[in-house]
């Protein structure tokens, strides 16, 4: 599966990914684009150390989790089995988000079950630095 790899002096994003995401998907993907603004966009409101967005072992159900600076973790399941455009999805979040937080990363997992359903993206993977 071809993989797509970004990287900055703060943060790496690594895509895998069946659909190309165009011919320079770096520059010319507002796809790209976007996931990567919605990165950092989350990181300024909600300062991470990671987020994972990985399909596992069962084909069409995801992890989706990220690791806070502070500590905290989420953890999601998306289930695209039966509804991949409406996918469901449950919660294992013990520690506690302001809802700042939470409406910060909800417009990211939104984006990443698009380019789930368009580009059949299995994995995303982002670190900071």
């Amino acid at each position: 599966m071809p993989n797509l790899r970004l990287e900055d002096e703060n943060m790496v994003v690594s895509v895998t990914y069946t659909t190309p995401f165009g011919e320079d998907p770096v520059v010319s993907s507002p796809d790209v684009i976007s996931l990567v603004g919605m990165c950092r966009s989350l990181h300024s409101v909600d300062p991470m150390i990671k987020i994972r967005f990985v399909e596992t072992v069962i084909a069409g159900v995801y992890d989706y989790n990220f690791d806070n600076i502070d500590g905290r973790k989420w953890k999601q399941t998306i289930d695209f089995r039966t509804t991949p455009k409406d996918p469901g999805m449950t919660f294992n979040v013990p520690d506690m988000f302001r809802l700042s937080e939470f409406s910060a990363q909800r417009p990211l997992r939104d984006h990443l079950v698009f380019i789930r359903n368009k580009y059949g993206v299995t994995g995303v993977k982002v670190d900071w630095k």
